[in-house]
C-alpha cells in the first residue's frame, strides 16, 4: 500500500509540475487576430483639454495594450499593415464604420514622419454629435539601433492615441506617451 501511495503522490506531483511549468511560459507574440475594433458606450469630451484624460482612462496600460507588448520595429511596416486591415475587417464584422475607419488609417500612416506605428485597436464614439475613431497604437521613434556592427529592432514600448473625425479623416488629437 506504501508503493502505492508514493507512485501515485509521484505522478499527481509531476502532473503538478508539468501544469506549473506550462502556466508560466510566455505568452505567445501577439497577432492581427488580436487587434480590437470597439463601439464605446462613453462619447469623447467636449474640450480638447479633457481628451488625455479620457484616453488615460479607457486605453493607456490597459491588459489590451500590454498583450502587444512584444512587438518590435522588426518588419513593422508589413504588422501595421496587417493589423489595420484586420481593424477594419473587424469593424465590417461588427456592422460598424469602415469605410471611415480605412480612410482614418491611411491618414495616420501619413502621420507617422519615420516613425514605428502599429495600430492595435480601433475605438468608434462620438464627440458633439460626429462620429470619432479612436485609433490606439504601439510606436517607437527609430526602426532599429546598431550596436558594434550587429542590429538590433526595438521593442514598440510607446503608447499613442489618434482621433480622428470619422467623416472627414482630421486628427482632432494625437495623445502619446513614452
Amino acid at each position: 500500500m506504501g508503493s502505492i501511495n508514493r507512485i501515485l503522490t509521484g505522478v499527481l506531483l509531476a502532473a503538478f509540475c508539468a501544469s506549473e511549468l506550462r502556466g508560466n511560459q510566455p505568452d505567445a507574440p501577439a497577432s492581427a487576430r488580436e487587434v480590437e475594433t470597439v463601439a464605446l458606450d462613453d462619447g469623447l469630451p467636449f474640450r480638447e483639454n479633457e481628451f488625455g484624460g479620457f484616453i488615460n482612462a479607457h486605453f493607456a496600460g490597459k491588459p489590451h495594450f500590454q498583450r502587444f507588448k512584444d512587438l518590435t520595429t522588426k518588419d513593422w511596416e508589413e504588422t501595421a499593415q496587417a493589423f489595420s486591415e484586420a481593424l477594419v475587417q473587424n469593424a465590417k464584422e461588427k456592422g460598424l464604420d469602415a469605410e471611415s475607419l480605412s480612410k482614418c488609417m491611411e491618414k495616420i500612416r501619413g502621420h507617422s514622419q519615420g516613425e514605428a506605428i502599429v495600430p492595435i485597436g480601433a475605438y468608434q464614439t462620438n464627440r458633439l454629435m460626429s462620429g470619432v475613431w479612436i485609433i490606439v497604437c504601439r510606436w517607437e521613434h527609430a526602426h532599429s539601433v546598431t550596436f558594434q556592427g550587429q542590429e538590433f529592432n526595438l521593442p514598440l514600448s510607446h503608447f499613442r492615441a489618434y482621433i480622428l473625425n470619422a467623416s472627414s479623416g482630421e486628427i482632432l488629437g494625437v495623445i502619446s506617451q513614452m
